[in-house]
């Protein structure tokens, strides 16, 4: 569904941005831009269409949850709805799994320091996923501090999938000399 678009299908998508703003799973701490939002689409709502602030709000949804921004409504973020509606128990057909999967990209910065704040260089780091069982499992190479006492580490969400399944993260770091 793309930006203009009006009938059933927008009607539907309009009644799940009110339930989400209602349910302030929109604009999530901001209750002046979730009010703003409510008022803004009132245009759109009467007319069913998808119009400029219809898209607004849906960018702002798609921003929240890492999806890809764009002027319409994708299979992944349609999948995303459905599962929000579910949760709020105002869907109760089974979806279909999503076309697209998310495949997040993570960027992360480390700063070794010692304890009085100096920075470290040439400490090994290694990310590593804490598992319930408090296993250990790295999720990328290790690498060495540069002489600021940093080093990045850039992997996408992929790439540990297998160890946390539909699970978080729980990042922890392996240090060595």
């Amino acid at each position: 569904m793309r930006q203009n678009a009006s009938g059933e299908a927008v009607a539907e998508l309009h009644a799940t941005l009110r339930a989400l703003l209602a349910h302030g799973l929109l604009y999530q701490g901001d209750n002046a831009a979730r009010d703003k939002a409510i008022v803004s689409l009132r245009g759109d709502f009467s007319r069913q269409t998808l119009g400029n602030d219809t898209v607004l709000v849906l960018n702002q949804y798609q921003k929240e949850r890492g999806l890809p921004a764009f002027a319409g409504v994708d299979a992944q973020t349609a999948h995303f709805l459905n599962i929000e509606l579910m949760a709020l128990g105002l869907l109760t057909e089974k979806i279909a799994t999503p076309v697209l999967t998310l495949d997040a990209q993570v960027e992360i910065r480390c700063v070794v320091v010692n304890s009085r704040g100096t920075a470290i260089a040439g400490i090994e780091v290694e990310p590593r996923h804490e598992m319930a069982s408090k296993v250990r499992k790295a999720i990328a190479k290790p690498q060495t501090t540069d002489e600021r006492g940093t080093t990045t580490f850039r992997f996408s969400q992929s790439s540990y999938a297998d160890l946390t399944g539909t699970g978080p993260l729980n990042l922890c770091f392996a240090v060595r000399r």
